[in-house]
């Protein structure tokens, strides 16, 4: 009886030390559970909502206006660079045309 009693409590021992392992590794696998959907959930709010700022407005509204205003003056802004850039290349190229 003695010896029953005693094999028992030495598997309840070893038994108690792999359980705390078991603890240990539920913790880090929940730490890595909790970082990982964190994280996850970040990157699905980011990338939605990067899919969805770029929707462009609905003619007739007001965001369409302004929207359609900034290209506008973008463009203009824009074409004229260009055009004084081109006028300048030509007057530059014009200039260096002296082939001796």
């Amino acid at each position: 009886m003695y010896h029953i009693i005693r094999k028992k409590l030495s598997l309840d021992n070893a038994s108690v030390s792999s359980s705390n392992e078991g603890i240990k590794m539920n913790a880090i696998i929940n730490m890595l559970k909790f970082v990982g959907f964190t994280l996850g959930s970040v990157l699905v709010r980011k990338g939605y909502n990067w899919l969805v700022e770029d929707v462009d407005p609905k003619p007739g509204t007001k965001e369409f206006a302004r929207e359609l205003r900034d290209t506008e003056i973008k463009y203009k802004r824009l074409r004229r660079k260009y055009e004084s850039y081109i006028k300048s290349n030509k007057y530059i190229a014009k200039d260096s045309d002296h082939t001796s």
